[in-house]
């Protein structure tokens, strides 16, 4: 019955013109960059391949970078998105200290 209730009230909600927006999970990786694709806007991370978000936040060197100085091999720390088709979209992106290793290569 509640869910039923709950399920009424969103679809007015999103029929009045409020959006009911979805706010895909957060998580952190780090580890060496193992491929780049700047034309695609994709890098490969452990095995598993990640889309940049347009408006990706880069640090290199504790300053501001772009995702086209980053290289591969390097150690980074990354902040992505879950989606529910699997995708995995990155929005930081911080290059780790020389003297830190990643969790996993």
């Amino acid at each position: 019955m509640i869910r039923a209730c709950l399920a009424v009230l969103l679809l007015s909600l999103t029929g009045s013109g409020f959006a009911v927006e979805y706010n895909p999970p957060e998580d952190r990786i780090e580890g060496e960059i193992h491929k780049l694709d700047f034309a695609g806007q994709t890098l490969r991370l452990q095995a598993l391949d990640f889309s940049i978000s347009p408006d990706v936040r880069v640090e290199i060197g504790g300053g501001y970078g772009a995702f086209t100085l980053l290289e591969v091999g390097m150690a980074v720390e990354m902040r992505f998105w879950h989606y529910e088709d699997g995708r995995r979209e990155v929005f930081e992106i911080k290059q780790l200290a020389a003297s830190r290793v990643p969790l996993v290569r």
